[in-house]
């Protein structure tokens, strides 16, 4: 993720310099071509000028390959019908065969063993689904904050109300209650923490999951190695 990160920064950083115009964003030195930021639908290309140039230095620099994600509730929607050995069949109007009670009535063996094993995968591909959701959006740690929360505003809320009541004393000195205003500013200057725990955690899930991580492919290193396999042949 670094590299992506780093590769990503770097693109788009020259992409914008190039089309601000300035002279020396143009070309890579040494190259008579302009550069190139090919943009496609799941990689960016930075290319100093075309493959195909004279100049050994010029043509394709890096690639990156993007991640790819998928919208958690829509692929758990797909995973539950899968799992649910359900399907749908267009005749006067849509109907829901259940081949396990089907297969009672009529030879579906082939078809209820594809459907059970449609169920296995789907199930562990839920359950995989879940586990990284719950990861990602560090669910697990969720209740434990909450209830640590409330333990804490409840101990908090208490003492303020011991210490105003010892306040309200007689009996106590001037001293002694300066303490307690001090104890009670510090407990006061608790709830800046309580803030920050409430709005850690109500912000939202993220939906989306990586199902395929990010690529960085540097085409000089990648010219080098080939080079130097060229050299070893016998």
């Amino acid at each position: 993720m670094e590299d992506y990160e780093l590769y990503f920064k770097k693109f788009y950083t020259e992409l914008f310099k190039f089309q601000n115009g300035k002279k020396s964003s143009l070309r890579c030195p040494g190259c008579e071509s302009k550069k190139r930021f090919i943009i496609d639908n799941d990689k960016l290309t930075f290319s100093c000028g075309p493959k195909n140039s004279e100049n050994a230095k010029c043509g394709p620099q890096y690639t990156i390959e993007l991640p790819k994600y998928i919208h958690f509730r829509d692929l758990q929607k797909v995973y539950g019908e899968q799992i649910n050995g359900s399907f749908d069949y267009e005749k006067d109007n849509q109907l829901e065969y259940d081949l396990t009670a089907l297969s009672q009535k009529m030879n579906v063996k082939t078809e209820l063993a594809a459907q059970n094993n449609l169920i296995k995968e789907s199930t562990a591909s839920l359950k995989r689904l879940i586990d990284d959701y719950i990861t990602i959006n560090s669910l697990e740690g969720y209740i434990e904050t909450l209830q640590t929360l409330s333990e804490k505003r409840y101990k908090n809320a208490i003492d303020k109300r011991k210490i105003m009541r010892m306040i309200m004393e007689d009996e106590l000195s001037e001293p002694e209650k300066k303490d307690l205003r001090i104890k009670y500013a510090q407990l006061i200057k608790e709830n800046g923490v309580f803030i920050d725990m409430i709005i850690e955690l109500r912000k939202p899930n993220t939906d989306f999951i990586m199902i395929k991580s990010p690529k960085v492919i540097d085409h000089n290193k990648k010219n080098k190695s080939s080079d130097k396999d060229t050299v070893n042949e016998p």
